[in-house]
């Protein structure tokens, strides 16, 4: 059982927290992979991070996924007692997140045997990402390292990162995957144009097949027809891997190209209705790839599960963490920026962050005063040069890069004598490098988690004579055929002995060489 509060001494609450594990890989003396786990039940992370089983024999590894408090099904009041008051969920943060970890890990290891001298790396993608980094800074001593995928640790006020960032990505995704800015940004304008009055709104209707749960009624309706496009692009281009999935919905590989190809028969002068039958089309590589949908629902609550929507009426734990500590400073901003409407700028996204939030929480007891735009700031900073041994690896193709560190971040420029890396993955979408190794794979994924593995043994044994690990540029992107893609099980270092190995075994004679002299 875990303390509900690890900070005051007013609440004497517990909990028990949900995880999954396993062991038959580990050898007495071997590593621990942890995970922290995100905004969710833990399976669905388990699931998605196939690296972890895929590595875990060269490592002798124990793997072990802790589900999140508010989450799944670890929840520290019974029914729906930890959502009726502010006083209850405000024990939802990722810092009381931090130190259930920092309990359980020792808890786990004494529970199922594991030996003292075993040395933990902890796993993130996404938020998991981010946790797994802050794990690092506020517990060095419990691991070894961290490998954070995706994680966009410094999205937040003062850091320089672009307001529009994420969706600047987005663009920039599908205009490399063969789109033509000026017939999407087109596509979306005939939308507010058809928008305008009753025949064009029938017109969208019909297009859309919208349900009638939620119909467009004003030309103000035009926007959220715009906004459930806009949220299926944004989810194709994070998940935008080599391979079919089914991560958020199902989709085929490489489905922001697939969207794309949608526009082919459209240009920036057709009509507004091509312009818009186009942009369903492409929408639906998202939302009903497999064609089971009937009707286009945009208010997913109001239609209760009979069709896919894009926005759901209830809240989750992830938007009330977005409404007090973890504040991303994130919205649209238009052409040229991006595609969409545009919701803020850099000077209005508090307001609009403050009247988002006051919807989804107001009725508990939130107010703006619980908004603590500093939070991340505060609790964590975004300056690596006192840290060590973390692997930031961020995909250009992923809208959440546009957060993740880069060169100009503090500490990350000169933090390789520090065990700090640093990869941003030609062709790589939201922590593509995570998930199960596959022979579809482009090369630039399998170097990069080649290299990944080498600077990990060094952190569990860094008296080998290959530390620290030689880090080089990675291999040049090229998508693969897709069409017999299949997992590649066990197989490090995936075909990258002959490029890596070389260089290493030159790299080890040089040394000896040296030395000898």
């Amino acid at each position: 059982m875990f303390p509900v509060d690890h900070f005051a001494y007013t609440n004497t609450d517990k909990f028990s927290i949900k995880y999954l594990y396993n062991n038959s890989y580990y050898v007495p003396g071997g590593a621990v992979f942890f995970y922290l786990g995100n905004e969710g039940a833990i399976e669905g992370f388990a699931s998605n991070t196939g690296i972890m089983f895929d590595i875990a024999p060269t490592f002798n590894a124990s793997i072990v996924f802790a589900e999140h408090r508010y989450y799944g099904d670890t929840m520290p009041y019974p029914g729906n007692d930890s959502w009726t008051s502010i006083g209850k969920l405000g024990y939802l943060t990722s810092i009381q997140a931090l130190a259930d970890y920092a309990m359980f890990l020792p808890w786990f290891k004494a529970t199922h045997n594991i030996s003292d001298s075993s040395k933990t790396i902890v796993f993130g993608g996404s938020y998991g990402g981010m946790l797994a980094t802050w794990f690092r800074l506020k517990y060095p001593t419990l691991t070894v390292g961290a490998w954070a995928s995706s994680a966009p640790v410094t999205y937040f006020r003062g850091s320089g990162d672009s307001v529009g960032g994420f969706d600047n990505v987005v663009k920039n995704t599908f205009v490399s995957s063969g789109c033509a800015e000026d017939t999407v940004n087109a596509a979306f304008k005939a939308i507010n144009t058809l928008a305008q009055d009753a025949t064009g709104r029938q017109q969208l209707t019909d297009i859309f097949v919208i349900d009638p749960r939620t119909p467009l009624k004003t030309p103000e309706d035009g926007s959220l027809l715009s906004l459930y496009v806009q949220i299926g692009m944004e989810y194709m281009a994070m998940t935008d891997y080599p391979y079919p999935t089914s991560f958020l919905e199902d989709m085929p590989a490489w489905p922001v190209k697939e969207a794309c190809e949608k526009f082919r028969s459209v240009s920036a002068s057709s009509s507004p209705v091509d312009l818009v039958t186009a942009l369903r089309d492409a929408a639906n590589i998202y939302y009903n790839y497999t064609g089971n949908l009937n009707t286009s629902c945009l208010v997913d609550s109001k239609c209760n599960g009979d069709s896919l929507g894009a926005l759901s009426g209830d809240h989750d734990g992830w938007d009330f963490q977005e409404c007090t500590e973890i504040i991303i400073k994130m919205c649209s901003l238009g052409p040229p920026n991006d595609f969409f409407q545009m919701d803020c700028n850099d000077t209005s996204f508090y307001d609009f962050q403050n009247n988002l939030c006051n919807g989804l929480y107001g009725n508990i007891g939130w107010t703006k005063d619980f908004m603590n735009i500093d939070g991340v700031k505060n609790l964590y900073g975004w300056d690596f040069s006192q840290a060590s041994n973390i692997i930031f690896t961020n995909g250009k193709y992923d809208p959440w890069s546009s957060g993740g560190v880069h060169d100009n971040t503090p500490g990350i420029k000169d933090g390789r004598s520090r065990g700090i890396y640093s990869f941003l993955i030609d062709g790589s979408a939201h922590h593509l490098d995570l998930r199960q190794p596959m022979t579809c794979d482009p090369l630039t994924i399998l170097d990069l988690r080649a290299q990944v593995v080498g600077i990990m043994k060094c952190w569990v044994n860094g008296s080998s004579p290959l530390c620290p690990y030689p880090v080089r540029s990675l291999s040049p992107f090229e998508a693969k055929d897709a069409s017999d893609c299949k997992p590649l099980i066990h197989q490090y270092p995936w075909g990258q002995t002959n490029a890596s190995g070389l260089q290493l075994s030159l790299l080890s004679l040089v040394l000896m060489m040296l030395n000898f002299v």
